[in-house]
């Protein structure tokens, strides 16, 4: 009888992970498994996160930034809808991610501001201190 032993799913070769992929571990899915029975689990689906299924890209971000955009024409001014248009240069990968985001809160923060918008974790999913979409 063998022992029982939690594992990670993408370790057992599970699409599971964040970039969609899996990080499959021979030593665990064949040599332990002669000595042990796996029990694979997602520990990210275990605390309530759903499995991701597709990689954010530069075009599925500059999506999310023009239709942030649309919820601000009625908001800016002819020079501010310009400017805000640049974000076509973050789709080339000529700015960082963060250019265009910062510029829309920047929007989102003058009077008057969308409840819905304020709610989007989109703007602000983790601390700016961390720079995490500097690179991106």
């Amino acid at each position: 009888m063998k022992i029982k032993v939690g594992s990670s799913s993408c370790l057992m070769g599970k699409n599971v992970r964040f970039d969609s992929g899996h990080k499959y571990s021979k030593m665990c899915s064949q040599n332990l498994a002669r000595y042990f029975e796996f029990i694979s689990e997602c520990p990210e689906v275990g605390i309530g996160m759903s499995e991701l299924g597709k990689v954010s890209s530069r075009k599925t971000h500059t999506n999310v930034l023009v239709y942030i955009q649309g919820y601000l024409k009625s908001m800016l001014s002819n020079i501010e809808k310009h400017e805000l248009s640049k974000l076509i240069w973050y789709r080339l990968a000529q700015i960082p991610l963060i250019v265009p985001i910062t510029l829309s809160k920047h929007h989102f923060n003058n009077p008057p501001s969308l409840p819905y918008m304020a709610k989007q974790v989109y703007l602000e999913p983790y601390p700016d201190d961390l720079g995490l979409r500097n690179a991106i």
